[in-house]
Parts: C-alpha cells; structure tokens; sequence
C-alpha cells in the first residue's frame, strides 16, 4: 500500500509540479522519433521510446512542442499509449495547453496499480507512446519536440518544474531520464507534370488536350496547381484551367513545339513539352478530263470542274496556271464551289489547233514540310479548237421506191459569205429531184443559191458526171443599184445549209444497204468556203465516213488523203497535194472538216411478208389485190398509213422490182391457186471469221466471194470446191464455189494475206448470209507507218464487242497520251496523233475486255 500510495502521490503531486523526496540519476533516455522530409498538411506519428537501467513503475513524460523554422507547426496533437494492457495500467493524459500555437505543451503519465499490474521493464527501445499529429500549410520547417529541462536534486519544492520523470519499480525512488528530442521536418513536395504525346491536326479543326499534374500534397487538401504555357503559344492556343484548346488557320501550318508548366503554392514547377504538327491535304480535282475538249471555231470554252479537299479546309481557289492557246486568256472564276472555266475562241485562220491548258485548285493554306508539302493540284488537259466542219446527214429507214431528204449541216467559228459544195452518190440507187434553201441561208436572208448536175455541171474541166452534184450559195449579190446585207454568217448546227431530195430506187436488190452521199473534188477549191471579204478559202483539213452506231452515237474513220489524186473523195489537204498550194481560185486553208452521211435502207424482210398488201398479216387475199389494183389508180394513197410496207410487199415476182404490174400478175395467180407464191428468203446469221489471214464460216455455204484491196495471191483451203481469183481495178476479187456439182463448204475456207474490202456469202439455197467479219482472238498489230511523224494507226482486233483504250507511254513509264472508246466484235483503227510529243521511242498499250497487248512505236520528227 505504501508503493501504491507514495506512486499515487508522485503522479499527483507531479502533474500540479511537486517533486518526489527520493531522487535518483540512473542513466536512462526517453527518445523522440525524428521524422524529416513530411508533405505539408500531411498526418504522421512520432514514437516515443525508452532506454532503461532498471524496472519502472510509473513513467511521466512532459514534452513542449516548438516551432524552429519556417513557421512550420504541428496541430491535431494527439497520444497514444503504447503499453500493454497490463502494463502501467492507470493512466493520464493532459493535451489541454496542446492548442496549436507554439510552443504546445503535452504531458502524459502511467503507474503500476495492484499486484498483477506489469511494469515497464528495463531494455532498450521500450515503447511508450505515439504522438499523432499534422503538418501545417508551410513550404519549408521545422518543428522540435523536447522534454522540459530536469529538475536537479534536492528540489522536491510544490512549485519546481513538471519533467520528464520515471519510479524505479523496486525503491520507488524518481529517476530523472535524458529527453532525446526529435524534429520534425517539413519540406513541400515537388509537382510531376505528365508527359504529353506529340499532336497532329489538321488546320481549321479543333486540337483539344488535357494536361495531367500530379502532386503528393494535394491529396491532404492544402494544395493547388497551377497550369500555365512556357513561351509563347501560336496565336489562338489557350489554357484554361488543364485544357489547351486550339483551332489553327491555314498561315499556322507546320510544327510547333509547346512549352507548358504545373507550379504548386511553393512555386516547385514541373514542365513538359510537346509537339502539334499542323497539317494539310490539298484539294484535288474530281473530273480533270482525261480526253481532249473539244470546241468549235470561234466558240466559247465553257466547262465546270468540281475538286474536293480531303481534310475539309473551309474554302477552294481555282486560278488559272498557263495557257497557251492565242486570244484572251481563259477566265477561271468559282461558282457554287467549282472552277468555271470560260475562253472565247479567237477567230482567224491559225487559231484552230490543240492548246494546253491548265488550272489549279488551292485551299491557300501555308507551305510547311511534312504537314502541308503541297497546297494546291493543277488539273492540265487539252483544248482542241475544231476547225470547220461540215456534216451529211444519216437518214434511218430510208425505204426504196420512197422519196426522201437528206441535209447537209455546218459549224464554223467564223463568218462565212459563200460556199461551194460538191455532193457525190450512186445514180443507180439514187435519182436527184431537187436542192432547197436551208433554214441558215433563210434565217440570215443570202440572196443566192443554186445547183447544177450533170451537163449543167462544172466537174473540173468539164461537165458533172452523173452522181455529182454541185450546190452554191452567196450571202449577198449585187442586184440593183443596192446590195443586200446579210444578217447573220456564222453557221451552227442548229440549222442546215441546204436539203437534197432523192427517190431511191424501188429494185429490192438494194435492201439491206447503206448508200453514201459523201463530198468530192475534181479540184483544190471545191467544197470551199469563202470568208466575208473572200480573203480567205476554207477547204478540207480531215474527210470521215460514216462507220456505223456505237452506244447510240454514230461513228466516223477518217479516209483523209487515202487518193490524192483528182478526183477523189478524200479531201485536197495541200499538205498532201502539192498542186493545190497555189489555186487559181485562191490559196485554200485546210481547215474544215467534212463528214459523209447517207441512207440506211431497211432490209425487206424488216417491214412486212411479200403478198400482204395490206398488211394485215393474211398474204395473198382479195383484199390485197383490190388494194394493190387501186395503187395503180390512185397512187400510193392507196396504201393508207403503211405505204412503206406495202410497197416492200409488192415484189410478188421475186423480180426485185416493186409495184409492177408483172407482181400484180402474179399477186391474182397465186390468189385463183395459179402459181405458188415464191418462198420468203430470209438471211441468214453466220459467224464469219479471220484468224491470221485464215476466213472461215460456221454454216454450209455455197459461195463466197470476197475482194481485198492490192494485188494478192489466195490460197484455197476448204475441199470439193474450186476458187478463181483475178486483179481489177487494182483490187484481188476472189470467188470460192463448185459451179458444176453445188457442193458447199464450212469451217476456214481461204488464206489471203491482204485487207479484206467487201464480202458476200449465200447458203446453197441461194439464201443471202448475214455475216460481220470477226477476229477469232484478240491481236494489236504493228503501228504503221513506224517510225512516224506525227501521226501514225494503231489497229486491232475484238474477237467480242465492248469498251477499248489505248494508253500511251515513254520510256520512263509515264502515260502520256489516252484513247479509248467502245467498238462491236471486229477490227478497230486507232490514230495517234504524237503532235505534242517529243521524239523517242513510246509503248502503246491496248486494252479490250480482258485482254491486253504492248507494242513498241518510234516517233522521229
């Protein structure tokens, strides 16, 4: 009881500052723990331990909390005993002058109570107590922890200082130990900025990033970071709060490196830098043509081009880049987005040519590699300028026996004030009526026209031969003592120059034929054209043939100077004809381009059944000899509305001559059962084929008889039958058949090395066989002439019909030049023309369906 008691009384009487009587100086410590280094606002423990000598009963620690740095502080001090449960187990806690301004002063206190209660034993390191607090909001201090100075011996005064004191456990005598003090340091924690990934983006769209700081400090509620740039940014960049928001415009184009800083309270600044590539795709053209365009003398050049710019930069500029025709230069403007292109054509005899012309599209933006290596794209084609032209019409389901028209239309680019045209066709198919006025001379009032044939004709030297027809008009004749003025003297293909009327024949051998109405000349100002004040003479540049319909359109092959001799149908280019360099009708300018028509005269079988006159499906009735009996009285009125039928259907003799009364003869025949009307003949389909000079056919035929031009040597392949050939008019004329026995033949019947002209077939039945000539394979040919200047043909053959190209490339294996187009089964001629090229050695490549081939040219100008 009296160790309780004298323990009792020295926690009491210490704690209101009264010594113990016994003192003792054994060498024991209490230690503070150092901490160093702590974030600001950050909760931490100091541990409390004890070096001891000797077993004590009862432990006081009296420790004053000081700042000594900084202004750095502690708050929120709190104790925790580190004892064991049955250890010291009374025990007190004064935190009450621990109030957060320095100094603070705690005190804490614990004594054996009973018999069973454990002591503190002596050791090292004895654990007491953890003093639990938190940093206050400094940059940079220190705080120490220390125990209130000893009190010295024989000073057991009520009013001596409260220590740091222990009760040794078996003499209950004080022990008075050294406070080791410990500190705490407070220091700020540096800023991390993460790092930010290089940006690209294109001008004009927004660039958004989040800039990520990170700071040990923020997470105890006592810090704030702040972003900001280091440098200074491209125009427009901001930063607000983390986030860099930015919209380039197009002079911001290339690479830019940007700073950024994150600094806390204590101005500890992490900093990152980064790229932001600013980028830009030029626009490009959608529909740069790819063929030359073409534009009438003395038209307007007027074409749209759309472009697009992949990236979707705000605007489009078109500019015109060069040009090199003659005139004004094209006017290159932008309407609704696309580049309007527009050129008016100067007039006069040089200005028809092919002329490049290029224009460029252009979003503006900076020039910067690699973000924007380029800003615009040039979109280069050819401009040809077509001289005049003049065109025959092709008139469909011309029937025999029928008159019809056919008119003779012209574009020119320049005025013109006369014209003197010579019109070729076969008398025997085709009889002339008549030449009238087209809407053109009408419509600008020339005061004269006229034609002439036959020996009213002027052919050269003498009369016209019969086929040929001359027709001449005049804008303006002096008649009176006032001339007229025309109005207007610069055709279009709106109206025509002048109609020609023809009766064709009524002789059903000619169905199934196209008959020609072409130009011709029997001299260098023939189908010449004469400018206002007759200082100039357009003639022929280029002469085409019709060559049939591909795609809905027709198709011409140009025969251009194939006879330059007088007279000829290919044109007087003086460039090919020497004696037409100086005329005596004037020195003519090649440069009008002519265009041969005709008429498609339907095949018989086409209309209707020959006996049905009436065509109501039932041949050879009464009804179609009373019909056919009134046509002799009334004319073709007899017919009704399928005159055209009817007559096709009168050739009731087989004879080939329509509305005889020989066919009415023999209508009534057949009608009182006197006769057996003739079969109908219907043509028949074949295949007709070429295989390396080899022709075959793939039904029995009975003969064929076949022309090639020039002089060549057939070789008979097909047994049982006999082949005769002979020379005329310069052309090879071969018949194949087996006059004595009518044996017939199929498969390859013939080898002729030569180009084939014309063809005609017929079953042993004498049934006509329909038959195209066609390539069994697919084969480019050698150009020719090779090597040429400038201009050469490339020919090939399609074993199928379909779309073709032909693509033009240097030696380095850049295209230069392209062709294409559509063709049925059969052979097609291609002309390069290599005007705009160098010389050199070129490949011609020639593509159709599938199919494809590459040839060698050599162009030496």
């Amino acid at each position: 009881m009296m160790h309780k008691r004298t323990l009792h009384s020295l926690l009491i009487v210490s704690f209101i500052v009264v010594f113990a009587a016994s003192l003792s100086l054994a060498a024991n410590n209490v230690n503070i723990q150092v901490k160093n280094g702590l974030p600001r606002c950050f909760d931490q423990s100091n541990t409390v331990t004890a070096d001891l000598d000797v077993d004590v009963s009862a432990v006081e620690c009296v420790f004053v909390i000081t700042s000594t740095s900084g202004g750095g502080f502690i708050t929120n001090v709190a104790v925790n005993w580190n004892l064991g449960a049955d250890t010291l187990s009374d025990r007190y806690m004064d935190l009450t002058q621990a109030n957060g301004v320095s100094p603070d002063t705690i005190r804490f206190a614990a004594m054996r109570t009973g018999e069973t209660d454990g002591v503190l034993t002596a050791g090292t390191a004895r654990p007491i107590a953890t003093i639990t607090y938190r940093t206050s909001d400094v940059c940079s201090g220190t705080v120490t922890i220390t125990g209130i100075e000893e009190p010295g011996f024989n000073f057991p005064s009520p009013t001596g200082p409260i220590v740091t004191q222990f009760v040794e456990a078996a003499t209950d005598l004080i022990i008075y130990p050294t406070v080791n003090a410990g500190t705490v340091g407070i220091a700020n924690q540096t800023p991390v900025l993460a790092a930010v990934p290089d940006q690209s983006v294109v001008w004009n769209h927004p660039l958004s990033i989040t800039l990520t700081g990170t700071d040990p400090d923020l997470a105890n509620g006592c810090e704030t970071g702040t972003y900001a740039f280091v440098g200074t940014p491209p125009t427009g960049m901001t930063l607000a709060s983390n986030v860099i928001s930015w919209t380039p415009t197009g002079d911001q184009i290339c690479n830019h490196v940007i700073g950024v800083s994150y600094t806390d309270k204590c101005a500890a600044v992490a900093t990152q830098t980064f790229n932001v590539l600013v980028t830009n795709q030029a626009p490009t053209f959608d529909d740069c043509p790819t063929a030359p365009i073409e534009v009438a003398y003395g038209d307007d050049l007027d074409i749209t081009l759309h472009a697009t710019d992949p990236d979707g930069g705000p605007y489009k500029l078109y500019n015109l880049v060069s040009f090199d025709g003659p005139g004004t230069a094209p006017e290159v403007t932008k309407v609704a987005g696309n580049a309007h292109i527009v050129w008016s054509s100067a007039s006069g005899p040089e200005v028809p040519g092919t002329y490049n012309l290029c224009v460029e599209v252009t979003d503006n933006a900076a020039i910067c590699d690699p973000g924007s290596p380029v800003n615009a794209t040039q979109c280069c084609f050819e401009v040809v300028v077509i001289p005049h032209k003049v065109v025959v019409d092709k008139v469909e389901m011309a029937y025999l026996g029928q008159v019809h028209t056919i008119g003779v239309k012209a574009v020119f680019g320049d005025e013109i004030e006369g014209f003197d045209v010579l019109i070729k066709y076969d008398p025997s198919l085709m009889s002339f009526i008549s030449a009238e006025r087209g809407e053109f001379l009408d419509d600008c009032e020339w005061e004269y026209f006229t034609y002439r044939f036959g020996d009213n004709g002027n052919c050269g030297a003498s009369a016209c031969p019969s086929g040929v027809l001359r027709v001449v008009a005049l804008a303006e004749s002096t008649g009176g003592n006032v001339a007229h003025h025309p109005i207007c003297s610069t055709p279009d293909y709106d109206a025509y120059l002048f109609t020609l009327n023809f009766l064709l024949s009524s002789n059903a051998n000619y169905e199934c034929q196209f008959a020609p109405v072409q130009f011709v000349w029997y001299d260098c100002a023939d189908n010449g054209f004469s400018s206002p004040g007759g200082e100039y003479l357009y003639t022929s540049e280029n002469v085409y043939k019709f060559a049939g319909f591909v795609g809905g359109l027709p198709t011409y092959t140009e025969i251009t100077g194939n006879d330059n001799t007088f007279p000829t149908v290919t044109g007087v280019n003086p460039a090919d004809m020497p004696e037409c360099a100086v005329s005596k009708k004037g020195e003519p300018l090649p440069y009008v381009h002519f265009y041969g028509g005709g008429f498609d005269i339907p095949c018989g079988i086409d209309i209707d059944a020959v006996g049905d006159i009436n065509m109501n499906n039932l041949p050879y009735e009464v009804a179609d000899a009373v019909m056919f009996t009134n046509y002799f009285i009334e004319g073709e009125a007899a017919f009704g509305t399928h005159v055209e039928g009817s007559i096709q259907a009168s050739d009731c003799n087989k004879d080939g001559l329509s509305l005889t009364v020989a066919d009415l003869v023999y209508l009534i025949r057949v009608i009182i059962g006197d006769a057996q009307p003739y079969p109908k003949t219907t043509p028949v389909a074949a295949r007709f084929t070429m295989n390396n000079g080899d022709y075959g056919i793939d039904i029995d035929a009975g003969a064929a008889y076949l022309v090639f031009a020039g002089d060549v040597v057939p070789t008979l392949l097909a047994p049982n039958v006999n082949m005769q050939y002979a020379v005329r008019d310069g052309n090879t004329h071969v018949i194949v058949v087996d006059e004595a026995n009518g044996n017939s033949f199929t498969g390859t019947f013939l080898h002729a090395d030569g180009r084939l002209i014309s063809s005609e077939i017929a079953t042993r039945d004498a049934i006509p066989v329909v038959a195209k000539l066609v390539p069994t394979e697919f084969a480019v040919s050698q150009n020719y002439p090779n090597p040429f200047n400038p201009t050469t043909m490339i020919s090939f053959q399609m074993p199928q019909s379909g779309a073709w190209s032909v693509d033009i490339y240097n030696i380095a294996g850049q295209r230069v030049q392209s062709m294409n187009g559509s063709h049925d089964a059969g052979y097609v001629d291609v002309e390069w023309d290599a005007s705009n090229l160098a010389s050199g050695v070129y490949f011609y490549k020639v593509v159709a369906g599938k199919e494809s081939r590459t040839m060698k040219a050599v162009l030496l100008k």
